[in-house]
């Protein structure tokens, strides 16, 4: 692998998916280079993004106001900001410079990087399930934090 090529191959993300699938996680294709995982007993969805050098982590949160809709950002940037002082690994941003109307909120980008140290594809997988699950506590922690506004998570769809 060359130092340009910062994608896994093939080979590395299926042995990833493998490592995903042992940790009770659910894998959905998103395109050739990332997928979602969702664990089976916390199940927000997280799209995953592989390269030689990283993981990332990402997903998506609406923040609702509960009663009166508050006009300024204000409120959220100090929830966000006492959101990322606790947190463990994630990092909680907000995307926009208003309210989407058709989602009806705040979109919340939630991400991390895992960093190995190494370049590869090779994950060790009782560090990849300890990151997992800081990941998951802290997507958790987040949720339960108190706030002037609730929160709705992208989920993994249940099969009929």
């Amino acid at each position: 692998m060359t130092p340009d090529d910062t994608g896994l191959d093939g080979e590395q993300v299926a042995a990833l998916k493998w490592a995903f699938r042992e940790l009770d996680c659910a894998i959905a294709d998103l395109n050739e280079a990332s997928f979602e995982i969702s664990h089976e007993e916390y199940p927000i969805a997280t799209h995953v993004c592989p390269t030689a050098y990283f993981l990332q982590f990402s997903t998506v949160m609406i923040a609702r106001p509960k009663g009166f809709p508050f006009r300024t950002r204000t409120k959220l940037h100090a929830f966000l900001n006492r959101a990322n002082t606790n947190a463990k690994v994630a990092k909680f941003t907000l995307e926009g410079d208003k309210p989407s109307s058709e989602l009806g909120g705040w979109m919340i980008m939630a991400s991390t990087r895992f960093v190995r140290g190494v370049m590869g594809g090779d994950w060790d997988p009782s560090a990849l399930n300890n990151y997992l699950l800081l990941w998951l506590q802290d997507i958790a922690e987040f949720m339960l934090l108190p706030a002037p506004f609730g929160f709705v998570t992208m989920k993994r769809e249940k099969p009929q």
